[in-house]
């Protein structure tokens, strides 16, 4: 049993893909796919970039069955908050007006999630807003949905970075590490204490932005700006992405800047299972894993975008009217199914006990003398209930022939009353009629015989077994009677 997750970041110039096959014991990395976008777009952009997506899907087998999307953080800016309070409701009511007044545009323009940096009963919360403009996650969502793809969460690329290191780099020390994903035309830097991001900031890459040295200097501002507003050093720095250039950049932060680098750049790294064949060639997407490997989406803990009406849940579920009457209406079928059982229930013991009163009437006018054995009951109850079925779906149709009643009734007519015989089976087949008894002496059996052959329904009376058995010397018999 294992959950395949998607996790997709889309960026101007490619949309970056991979799926992880997620079981009890084990994450497998299933795709890695970097697909490039057009660099003209003439018609509409949401379905040709929809289009491609899903062709892309369809091609490598991508069946998601969850799937968390990201936006480069280069579409978001960020705010710094201290609350002084830590309850989370209060939190979330307060922070919006507290970023409004450092926005250059309305509230009813962006959407915004916060995440907690650091919390403390008696100085307050520290807390990184995200911020991100409607037409960006709009149209991010409906790219994803014209590609046949419904995220689960929205969030920002950093927090890929950060449940990758998370989930398979931490040490889980207190300390102030960074992580930087340099690709071909883009950087992105995230600094983070173990579980939460302290900073994150995107850098893109022109021709000469793109030289090592520069990318280098540009890390270094970065890294400075945070010491000197945080006063927190920072520890060691994780390279990975796919720039070639990426272990002469280790080389330079290591020696311009004195801090203890290391480069994260293959899958073979990681404690993951992958495919015998395939993924070795495919390009390592350190942000998109991240991003199959995350859990923590809760309030304050993740940037979480589909909140609100962009809601995930609000595409699937159904409105709470709905869903009250529906519940309503469930209930009503649960009772009154309950209450069909119970009346099945004591309609079939009632007509339990009805055979049973037929089938004790029935022995006690016929027959009044003989006594019946266990088996005689149990057969009389199914051929009365056998005969008041075929009576009920045949009435008026066709004469069936001698029933159940009119066999017995005959048998009380024709075996003498005076004598004391006990039946021990009946057996009524179409053409014929076998009994299982005993009676006192081989006269009485001859009597029995004798009578019966008087009767219109029997054509032939036939003694297939007659011997002494039992105590007292009583005379076991078999008779076969056949019917007209």
């Amino acid at each position: 049993m294992f959950e395949r997750i998607l996790g997709i970041i889309l960026d101007p110039y490619k949309v970056d893909l991979c799926q992880i096959n997620r079981g009890l014991n084990a994450i497998e990395v299933t795709h890695a796919i970097s697909q490039p976008l057009p660099l003209e777009i003439k018609g509409d952009r949401i379905k040709e970039i929809g289009a491609l997506i899903r062709d892309v899907c369809s091609r490598n087998h991508i069946r998601p069955d969850v799937i968390h999307s990201a936006i480069p953080c280069a579409s978001s800016m960020f705010r710094h908050i201290h609350l002084p309070f830590s309850d989370m409701n209060k939190i979330g009511r307060v922070y919006p007006y507290e970023v409004e007044q450092t926005l250059p545009c309305s509230l009813d323009d962006i959407v915004m999630d916060f995440h907690i940096i650091q919390t403390n009963r008696q100085s307050g919360t520290d807390i990184l807003v995200a911020i991100l403009p409607k037409k960006t996650l709009e149209e991010h969502i409906e790219i994803l949905k014209y590609a046949g793809l419904e995220p689960w969460v929205t969030t920002l690329e950093p927090f890929g970075l950060l449940f990758l290191y998370q989930s398979l780099l931490s040490k889980k020390e207190n300390r102030v590490e960074g992580i930087i994903d340099l690709g071909e035309k883009k950087a992105t830097i995230v600094l983070v204490d173990h579980d939460r991001i302290l900073s994150a900031r995107q850098m893109d890459l022109d021709e000469k932005e793109a030289e090592i040295s520069n990318i280098c200097d540009q890390i270094g501002l970065t890294l400075t700006s945070f010491i000197t507003d945080s006063g927190k050093p920072v520890e060691k720095i994780i390279l990975t992405g796919d720039n070639v250039h990426i272990s002469r950049l280790e080389t330079l932060i290591s020696e311009r800047l004195g801090i203890d680098t290391e480069v994260l750049s293959s899958y073979k790294r990681l404690p993951l299972k992958l495919p015998e064949t395939g993924l070795g060639r495919s390009p390592f997407l350190p942000a998109p894993l991240g991003l199959c490997l995350g859990k923590r989406f809760r309030k304050g803990a993740a940037w979480n975008f589909r909140q609100g009406n962009y809601s995930y849940q609000k595409t699937y579920t159904l409105p709470r009217k709905q869903v009250f009457v529906l519940a309503i209406f469930l209930i009503l079928l649960i009772t009154l199914g309950s209450m069909n059982m119970v009346a099945r229930s004591k309609f079939y013991r009632n007509r339990l006990l009805l055979l049973e009163d037929e089938a004790k009437r029935t022995l006690s006018h016929t027959l009044p003398k003989a006594k019946w054995g266990p088996e005689t009951i149990t057969w009389l109850k199914k051929e009365i209930e056998k005969e008041s079925k075929i009576q009920e779906q045949y009435a008026g149709f066709f004469n069936q022939g001698p029933n159940t009643l009119d066999l017995l009734r005959e048998l009380s007519i024709r075996i003498p009353k005076e004598y004391d015989i006990f039946i021990q089976e009946i057996l009524y087949q179409q053409d014929r009629v076998r009994i299982k008894g005993r009676v006192e002496t081989f006269e009485m059996l001859d009597k029995v015989k004798q009578g019966l052959g008087k009767s219109k329904i029997f054509q032939g009376i036939k003694v297939e077994k007659a011997d002494i058995k039992g105590q007292g010397n009583q005379v076991s018999f078999n008779l076969l009677l056949e019917l007209k």
